[in-house]
């Protein structure tokens, strides 16, 4: 059976349309880009939530740097995209993609969370599907 057969078969009507991204990847970043760069280059666009800068490869000078911006609202995640994916920043032509959000039980895995409590979300994540 599909997830939306089986929400459906337990009294719980259509399941909720998946959320719209409000995080964008920015990678091919200038080495010497810094967060308070992509700030003064996105805010423009609507509300930040964060900006979190990933270390160069290896650190290895030169290494293009990646970024992971959050928005408040999904629409002003999306403008910005539109508009800023392929911009030149710094000599580099930047590649600004959406991210999707994992899902509660693999975010609290990655965030290092009680891996019983994760484990226990997983279970419940796979019975929904299966049933």
């Amino acid at each position: 059976k599909t997830a939306p057969a089986a929400s459906a078969m337990r009294g719980g009507g259509e399941p909720a349309a998946p959320e719209e991204p409000r995080k964008l990847m920015v990678s091919d970043l200038h080495p010497h880009i810094a967060a308070d760069d992509l700030k003064e280059v996105f805010s423009p666009f609507g509300e930040l939530t964060s900006v979190e800068m990933q270390p160069n490869a290896g650190g290895a000078e030169g290494a293009l740097g990646t970024a992971y911006i959050t928005f408040q609202r999904p629409s002003d995640a999306r403008d910005a995209q539109a508009a800023i994916h392929g911009l030149e920043l710094a000599g580099r032509n930047i590649t600004v993609s959406f991210m999707a959000e994992l899902p509660a039980a693999l975010s609290a895995i990655a965030a290092g969370k009680d891996s019983r409590d994760a484990a226990e979300m997983w279970q419940r994540c796979r019975r929904d599907v299966a049933e």
